[in-house]
């Protein structure tokens, strides 16, 4: 996997690169002042801009809609690393209830989280307007708090270090800002909510396919 492939793959998609009254997306900004990335890590995140194209095939036409849309995601990574799943449930303004669902291969916890608000925030029209809750707050507070310092500082981290999976904040970063019209709130998880104890299951339950698919092609071998 190269850069130019990645490239491909994002550029390919006329729905996930150019939507509604926004910009196209800057693949320029993914890399700008870093070492291009291993192939590993460009395969990853070309993964991760294919989940978003596929999700963008749930989106819903707010053009005709006035009001909030309501929008729950959630991760799951069994063992953390390991089999993982992402999962979000939209509901329109009109009542309309969407859910999607996808498996990763192998992942951690956060990056599943992170898949799972990215995703579910291009499943939208770019003039949608709404929240997005999630119950991870280390996707909340990288949104809302650490984003700047990371940015200010070419994220690198107060101990010096590159912060941890700099791509999918990015893609996270620029699936917000291509939706100026929607925030995103933290809940908190297994609390009687239904929309996110919804989500938090589709999520496992696709961690859950990905480690059975896994051992049955192992047992096959």
């Amino acid at each position: 996997m190269t850069p130019h492939a990645l490239a491909g793959i994002i550029h390919g998609n006329k729905q996930m690169t150019t939507t509604t009254a926004t910009r196209p997306l800057n693949l320029k900004r993914l890399f700008e002042g870093h070492p291009i990335p291993s192939s590993q890590t460009l395969r990853d995140l070309a993964a991760i801009f294919t989940k978003m194209a596929d999700s963008r095939e749930a989106q819903i036409d707010v053009r005709q809609m006035d009001g909030q849309f309501s929008v729950y995601c959630d991760g799951s990574a069994l063992n953390n690393p390991g089999p993982g799943g992402w999962a979000f449930l939209i509901r329109s303004p009109r009542g309309q209830l969407v859910t999607r669902a996808g498996g990763i291969k192998h992942t951690t916890n956060n990056i599943a989280e992170l898949t799972a608000a990215t995703n579910a925030i291009n499943a939208l029209a770019a003039d949608a307007e709404g929240v997005v809750r999630t119950d991870s707050m280390y996707v909340f507070k990288g949104l809302n708090e650490w984003r700047w310092k990371w940015e200010n500082r070419e994220w690198i981290t107060s101990q010096g270090k590159p912060v941890a999976n700099m791509l999918q904040w990015k893609a996270l970063f620029l699936a917000f800002d291509t939706h100026p019209g929607v925030k995103l709130e933290w809940v908190r998880g297994h609390n009687g909510d239904e929309d996110n104890e919804t989500v938090d299951r589709l999520a496992r339950a696709e961690a859950e396919k990905v480690q059975h698919h896994t051992a049955t092609m192992q047992g096959c071998a």
